[in-house]
């Protein structure tokens, strides 16, 4: 998951929707859809934190959590493989 999906459940959770972020940020929402599934820039993600009053802590977290998360998945998957996998 990148960065523009956690932002976009961010603004879900707090009941704010992509076009008013657009039009406070006085940008399309199609150009904002594109930033939010690409992989942005640092000051891109300050500058939604900021429209949306989003803390920028809370993203950064967020994402820290996710990959963190991600590989204790995969860590647990190579140090546990399933019965298929094991050769007999």
């Amino acid at each position: 998951m990148n960065t523009g999906q956690t932002i976009k459940e961010i603004l879900k959770r707090k009941g704010l929707k992509q076009k008013w972020l657009a039009s406070k940020l006085d940008i399309s929402g199609a150009r904002l859809s594109q930033m939010l599934k690409r992989d942005m820039k640092f000051a891109n993600v300050v500058q939604l934190c900021k429209a949306a009053d989003i803390p920028i802590d809370d993203v950064v977290l967020s994402e820290a959590l996710k990959k963190e998360k991600e590989m204790s998945l995969t860590t647990a998957k190579k140090s546990n493989p399933s019965q298929s996998d094991k050769v007999t």
